[in-house]
């Protein structure tokens, strides 16, 4: 891989070096970019940063529109915390 920050040097660090990984995922942005980021969470299932059954939400659309749906995404009671971006297995 080139020179320069990897996407697996944060998600390590978010996720507590992998004691604590997602359990939902949200993809914002346009086509082409949902593929290589699908691509992306698959590797992070099989690294152990992203759970098996984690579920994946897409947005994609014009860009206003998909802020609006990425907030509604971002405030919506996640996992079984209830409260938003709670993390169900914490």
């Amino acid at each position: 891989m080139p020179s320069g920050e990897h996407p697996g040097f944060h998600i390590n660090s978010m996720t507590e070096h992998r004691t604590w990984p997602f359990v939902e995922v949200c993809l914002v942005g346009g086509a082409l970019y949902l593929d290589v980021r699908h691509h992306f969470v698959e590797l992070f299932r099989e690294d152990g940063f992203v759970t098996g059954s984690a579920p994946v939400t897409e947005i994609c659309g014009p860009l206003g529109i998909m802020r609006k749906r990425m907030a509604i995404w971002l405030n919506k009671p996640h996992g079984d915390g209830g409260e938003a971006g709670a993390r169900s297995d914490r």
